[in-house]
């Protein structure tokens, strides 16, 4: 049996979340762990930015400062 590179977690997640969860990797077609991983990220990435900005597909901005 081949041995897999990485650290396997259990997440419990409310219903709600659990439902944008499957929401998201439905309209993005990647799986759930894909999901975390590429969260996990963009969490990273917020975390060390000064500022973030969310652009809307109607073109409106709306900035969050991260702290």
């Amino acid at each position: 049996m081949a041995k897999s590179k990485g650290t396997r977690y259990s997440v419990t997640l409310s219903p709600p979340v659990e439902e944008d969860l499957n929401r998201l990797t439905e309209k993005l077609h990647i799986t759930k762990s894909e999901a975390l991983r590429r969260s996990i990220m963009l969490f990273k990435h917020a975390v060390d930015a000064e500022e973030v900005s969310l652009t809307y597909s109607d073109n409106t901005n709306r900035k969050v400062l991260v702290k």
